[in-house]
């Protein structure tokens, strides 16, 4: 994986995120996937914020891919992330996020297979996936 991607990747999370996100993704932040294409760059990242503020962290795992031409898609899963640590029999965050980079660094289907993972062991994550295009969002 190309270390100055990984790196604008992370620089990125944490300068758009506010002061309790920020903190989150430099703990727990994990980078599966950058890489750069002829037409894109896709990105594969989870982490893990207690998104509401109450006290329950959620397990937050995202997908861009951003082309060339301005078009983009992303995906986030959201669920509990005691929940995942759970399913999968581990006792903390730092064991589950070794397990998922260990299995699936550098892998272009990463999100989908965890997702799919996650399904396998009971779980219900709340999945959503987005398309459109840069430039008409900044018009908008």
């Amino acid at each position: 994986m190309n270390e100055d991607l990984k790196i604008d990747l992370y620089k990125k999370l944490v300068s758009q995120a506010d002061t309790n996100e920020k903190e989150a993704i430099k703990n727990t932040i994990c980078i599966l996937l950058v890489k750069e294409c002829s037409n894109c760059i896709k990105k594969i990242y989870f982490y893990s914020y207690d998104l509401c503020n109450e006290g329950i962290d959620e397990f937050l795992l995202d997908y861009d891919i951003e082309y060339s031409n301005g078009e983009f898609k992303n995906g986030s899963c959201i669920i509990d992330t005691t929940e995942v640590m759970d399913a999968f029999g581990f006792e903390s965050y730092d064991d589950l996020k070794k397990y998922f980079s260990q299995k699936y660094s550098d892998r272009d289907d990463a999100w989908k297979a965890i997702i799919e993972e996650m399904k396998e062991k009971g779980l219900n994550p709340s999945v959503d996936e987005n398309e459109g295009d840069y430039d008409f969002m900044r018009r908008i």
